[in-house]
């Protein structure tokens, strides 16, 4: 598995983050698992999706998945270069290194498969799908896995904002194929083995904080929020 559910270098990252806005954390009217997500995902900001070069479709060759850990040195240099558009990694990529984020959280993670391409999902706090119906949570915007609400989300959208890969991946849900959460796969495969170290990243808070407050002014987020923030979790 190339998810880890322990590395220190994704769980430096994660304390880092936690820790320049622990009072936004503490203070949210947002539910938990939704802002953490919307944080980590704009602190990854300057990966951009690229394709796996020279590997041509049917070939049979096998995709290389870059780590969670290689995927964070890359930003790592990025920011420190001062360049943050260089594309690297791909759904894989950008998929395990979110979902990496997101598990070592606490936060409960899934993989959709669709045709040659791969959704992730997170579990949006033991929201159940009866709760949802009951206040009238658009359906559109969720998928429901094991009876519970989870947000889709298009990993290869990093660079364009959490609100912008969300709505995506919605609209990517109607060629579902099957779905897994990543519990299930540790359980069948074991979990990835942690390779990182830690260390630090400077990303700006200001930086973070624009990229949040231009998914919170999103009309449609808002027409999702308002019915969830009446079910009492």
């Amino acid at each position: 598995s190339f998810i880890p559910s322990r590395d220190a270098a994704v769980n430096a990252f994660i304390n880092q983050i936690r820790a320049q806005f622990r009072e936004e954390i503490d203070t949210t009217n947002l539910p938990g698992n939704l802002y953490v997500a919307m944080l980590l995902f704009n602190a990854l900001h300057g990966i951009s999706y690229a394709t796996d070069a020279n590997l041509p479709f049917g070939s049979g060759t096998i995709d290389e998945i870059k780590h969670p850990h290689q995927m964070l040195e890359h930003l790592k240099a990025r920011i420190s270069e001062g360049e943050t558009t260089h594309a690297f990694g791909d759904c894989d990529d950008s998929t395990a290194l979110y979902s990496s984020l997101l598990e070592s959280s606490g936060i409960k993670t899934a993989l959709i498969q669709l045709p040659g391409h791969v959704l992730m999902a997170f579990d949006l706090g033991d929201i159940s799908i009866e709760q949802a119906q009951q206040v009238n949570l658009p359906d559109q915007f969720y998928q429901s896995i094991n009876g519970q609400v989870w947000i889709p989300i298009e990993t290869t959208l990093i660079k364009d904002g959490f609100t912008t890969a969300w709505k995506r991946g919605s609209e990517e849900l109607l060629a579902v194929i099957d779905s897994v959460t990543v519990a299930e796969g540790w359980d069948k495969y074991g979990p990835g083995h942690p390779r990182g170290v830690a260390q630090k990243f400077f990303v700006a808070k200001s930086q973070i904080q624009k990229r949040m407050e231009a998914d919170l002014t999103q009309p449609w987020l808002w027409e999702f929020l308002e019915p969830l923030l009446k079910i009492d979790n």
